[in-house]
């Protein structure tokens, strides 16, 4: 089979579907986020993992394969299948993207699912449940925020000097990067939030510019800000320069992950490479 060829109209398509299926999603995680007990156990990692993770996983999962059943998909809380990383189309799916926050109950987690084809993050859909803002967009799209009725392009920043440059910085998984990226770099200053869909969505808004991460982040981490980001102008590469590995088995982004508005991100490249070196995970 030859490999696909990527047209907007196939995106509209998809998105549509998955904007539908993530916004279900989110008012399943809404009904488990307002209970009294969150049934918290943990997986590898020591990571907590909800009833409320399995049931989106499960609902997503479901329903991506009926819409779309050709196609493979990749989910956290999910077995991964042995064939998905020789698929040309693939959904990864976070079903509770900020466990760590949902259990904290400060708001700050989202449902994401994002599409490759053949490697590539070709659009992402986030849902923020608890205020129903909704990110979209992809290759041929566009990149969109809608709040209720109100719909409108996201663009990340054109702040082009290092100390200019505001960190998107993560409330349950600090960084040894972005410390030092603090401490040495000059940056103007951070901005704090939970998940990592919602800190990529940071740079989408404009509101920062620079999101880094060393090690620890999943493919399904990844995907739909990729995607999401890249439509509103902003670029992403692991800490070597190079692109992110989709279609590969390993789900472990093992180089690092770099998220910038597109205008600083060869200058904070130089910067990563001046680190110290480390194992890879």
């Amino acid at each position: 089979m030859g490999a696909l060829v990527p047209s907007a109209e196939n995106w509209f398509r998809e998105l549509s579907t998955a904007r539908r299926l993530v916004m279900e999603a989110g008012a399943i995680a809404m009904r488990f986020y307002q209970r009294d007990d969150l049934h918290i156990s943990s997986k590898s990692g020591d990571e907590p993992v909800t009833a409320a993770d399995h049931a989106v996983d499960e609902y997503l999962r479901e329903g991506f394969s009926r819409a779309y059943p050709g196609y493979a998909v990749l989910t956290e809380e999910s077995e991964d299948h042995p064939d998905r990383a020789g698929a040309e189309r693939v959904w990864m799916i976070d079903p509770i993207d900020g466990t760590k926050e949902f259990v904290a109950r400060n708001g700050e987690f989202c449902v994401m699912a994002g599409l490759t084809a053949n490697g590539k993050p070709v659009l992402g859909v986030i849902l923020h449940p608890v205020t129903g803002t909704l990110y979209y967009g992809g290759e041929g799209l566009g990149a969109h925020v809608q709040n209720g009725n109100t719909i409108r392009d996201l663009r990340a920043s054109r702040r082009a000097a290092l100390k200019e440059a505001v960190l998107a910085l993560s409330r349950s998984h600090p960084s040894e990067v972005m410390r030092y990226a603090q401490e040495h770099w000059g940056c103007a200053e951070g901005i704090i939030s939970g998940s990592a869909g919602l800190k990529a969505m940071l740079l989408a808004l404009g509101r920062a510019d620079v999101y880094a991460v060393p090690h620890g982040v999943k493919l399904w981490d990844l995907a739909a800000p990729h995607a999401i980001l890249m439509a509103a102008g902003g670029k992403a590469s692991d800490f070597r320069g190079e692109e992110i590995p989709y279609g590969v088995s390993d789900v472990l982004a093992r180089h690092g992950v770099l998220f910038s508005n597109g205008l600083l991100h060869d200058v904070v490249l130089r910067e990563l490479a001046k680190l110290p070196p480390r194992q890879p995970s």
